[in-house]
């Protein structure tokens, strides 16, 4: 999907959501109100039913979505790892009333593939980084995947660069025409975490070419991939966790040092050969 269609439905759903979100608490942890619009919009859109998050937090995305789509036959099923984490009870307390929310613990890596029934949307707020990108790829895999949304993926950052690589038609939150439109949505929150480092453009209160978090949009489709750059990076993920399980065999018998010591003396050796 297009970038100009995407903003030209998050705009025709814009006084709807705003009506949604009006005199709601933000909870740290969660998405903007701008990056909900991008998940409400399009599941509404393609008309999308089961919605899949994994990382709940505090819940605050998780309320947003569930009051977006109440009378409606969505629901959302919300994944968090830590069963006993601190903002658990918080969450599940807030959540309680929701009747289109069922709750799950666990590693989202083994839930996922066995909660998707119908077409979906999976939201992946944790893992993060690499590894959430990885979930991706995986779940991208089964066609009822209709879009998968990537939160906290900063411009010039691994994270972010990776997925620019190996889906190079994503749409990123910071898109700078999307910014203008609903950055108005998000001013509720900026005055609530204005003391904790976090703005418009800041991050832990360092200047960021990124407007906030930002949330990735994967379409599922079989010209969204970069298939070389995804298979190279295989390639090269396979190698990387081959060289670390080398080194903790060699623990085993050994010490870090020596071991270390050991790796590098080979690949020099193998660097001076093609000399």
């Amino acid at each position: 999907m297009k970038k100009k269609l995407i903003i030209k439905i998050c705009e025709k759903n814009k006084k709807k959501f705003s009506q949604i979100i009006r005199n709601t608490k933000f909870e740290i942890r969660g998405m903007l109100n701008s990056e909900l619009l991008l998940v409400f919009s399009l599941a509404s859109y393609l008309n999308i039913n089961q919605i899949i998050e994994s990382g709940r937090a505090r819940g605050y995305s998780t309320k947003i979505l569930a009051r977006s789509f109440l009378g409606s036959e969505k629901y959302i099923q919300s994944i968090d790892y830590d069963r006993f984490g601190k903002d658990v009870k918080f969450s599940e307390k807030n959540l309680k009333k929701y009747r289109n929310i069922k709750l799950f613990y666990g590693d989202s890596i083994q839930l996922i593939p066995k909660l998707i029934k119908e077409d979906c949307i999976v939201i992946i707020d944790g893992p993060k980084g690499e590894r959430a990108i990885q979930l991706a790829l995986k779940i991208l895999k089964d066609k009822r995947v209709k879009i998968v949304f990537i939160h906290d993926l900063h411009k010039n950052t691994f994270s972010r660069n990776l997925a620019e690589i190996l889906f190079p038609h994503a749409f990123f939150s910071d898109d700078k025409n999307f910014v203008q439109k609903f950055k108005d949505l998000d001013k509720p929150i900026w005055e609530q975490v204005r003391n904790t480092g976090r703005a418009p453009y800041k991050r832990k209160g360092e200047k960021s070419e990124s407007y906030g978090p930002t949330l990735a949009v994967i379409f599922n489709s079989n010209t969204i991939f970069d298939n070389l750059a995804i298979k190279n990076y295989i390639k090269h993920k396979s190698k990387k966790e081959g060289i670390k399980n080398k080194i903790l065999k060699k623990l085993q018998t050994g010490s870090l040092v020596t071991a270390m010591i050991r790796e590098s003396l080979v690949a020099i050796k193998h660097k001076l050969k093609r000399l």
